[in-house]
């Protein structure tokens, strides 16, 4: 396998374990470490680490047009910056009364822009890899992206953002149509997912409660 082929299926690796262990932060429990921090809390300041620096290396190996490094970037402060949002307002809530504000700053806007900007990264990812042939099993793609799909359903459900996280899955599935290569089996795979898990959570429910309030 060459060096660039090398470097891409890591980097893609890396992105599938940390975007599903660490947007599941839930799973790490509520305890408290101190100074009113919880376990969880300190999982989402590693979050962009583990999920920013593979895309980042994925697209280097792409080796892009200069454009696709800017939408990156834009991305990528997207990201980093609703998750900060959203993990100030969470710890916040977990010593003050809750209010109105800490929910629109971590339930809303936090996550809004933290998707929004996970979106955008992956679509100057998949772009940089339009037409390649990444050497990469199918089946690994497939599972991989369909692991994917699930945490976006999931996240998309819990942190209210159901709708618009419908809207890019189905997205997701346009490079999978016009069978353009690169991330189009992954994307396939993930927006499928996503897209059968949020339709049929929102037909049972009549809508798109948060799993937590039920």
């Amino acid at each position: 396998m060459r060096d660039r082929d090398r470097v891409t299926a890591w980097a893609l690796g890396c992105f599938v374990v940390g975007y599903n262990v660490m947007h599941h932060s839930g799973f790490f429990g509520t305890a408290e470490v101190g100074r009113g921090t919880r376990f969880a809390d300190w999982v989402d300041l590693v979050t962009p680490f583990a999920v920013v620096m593979p895309l980042l290396a994925f697209l280097r190996a792409q080796q892009p047009r200069a454009r696709w490094w800017v939408v990156a970037a834009v991305g990528s402060i997207l990201y980093v910056e609703g998750h900060g949002i959203h993990l100030s307002a969470n710890s916040i809530g977990n010593v003050a009364e809750p209010s109105d504000t800490i929910h629109l700053w971590d339930e809303v806007v936090g996550h809004y822009v933290w998707y929004l900007g996970l979106a955008v990264l992956l679509l100057a990812c998949s772009a940089s890899a339009r037409g390649r042939d990444l050497r990469i099993p199918v089946a690994v793609l497939v599972v991989g992206g369909a692991l994917c799909g699930v945490t976006w359903a999931t996240n998309g459900l819990e942190g209210g953002t159901a709708v618009a996280s419908l809207a890019v899955a189905v997205g997701a599935l346009v490079p999978a149509i016009r069978r353009d290569g690169g991330l189009a089996t992954a994307l396939a795979a993930a927006g499928a997912t996503a897209t059968a898990i949020l339709v049929v959570y929102g037909v049972a429910h009549g809508g798109f409660p948060q799993p937590s309030s039920l």
